[in-house]
């Protein structure tokens, strides 16, 4: 299912795939908030070293031209 498809749902078990960083305003939010828990969310995503040398987190792109 989609993120977009996910919104208004909830889904007692989420996996997050994130081949690429998230590119919609607020995708990620609503990605992270279907799930029921912590617990029961898991996330895969690409690491990007250029972003977290850790490879721990995304970059949440924001086009502010879009929300002006």
């Amino acid at each position: 299912m989609t993120i977009n498809k996910a919104q208004g749902k909830t889904i007692p078990n989420v996996g997050i795939y994130l081949l690429e960083p998230v590119f919609s305003h607020g995708q990620l939010y609503v990605a992270l908030s279907r799930g029921m828990s912590r617990q029961t969310t898991r996330i895969l995503a690409k690491p990007n070293k250029e972003i977290d040398p850790s490879g721990k987190s995304t970059k949440n792109i924001v086009y502010k031209d879009v929300l002006m």
